[in-house]
């Protein structure tokens, strides 16, 4: 699958999708957690995209730098083939 396929399948769920050797890597970033946990990341990638086999997921925090790339600022991750 493309990338383009996979972020309209995920819709509005994570902020962006990247591919890096056959391994798509969804993040939704964050300034406040809200409750949202990297469990909660997971189980909406595993419910729109069951086929999915998922290799890694995670929280990583940043201190805030407006401006900065999403993948250097705080963001859940979750990392999965199709």
């Amino acid at each position: 699958m493309k990338t383009k396929e996979i972020k309209d399948i995920l819709g509005h769920a994570f902020d962006s999708v990247s591919k890096y050797k056959g391994v798509f890597t969804a993040r939704k970033g964050f300034y406040y957690r809200h409750g949202h946990t990297e469990e909660m990341s997971v189980d909406e990638v595993r419910s729109k995209l069951p086929e999915a086999t998922i290799f890694d997921s995670g929280e990583i925090w940043k201190a805030f730098n407006g401006g900065a790339l999403l993948k250097n600022q705080s963001h859940w991750f979750v990392k999965f083939t199709v």
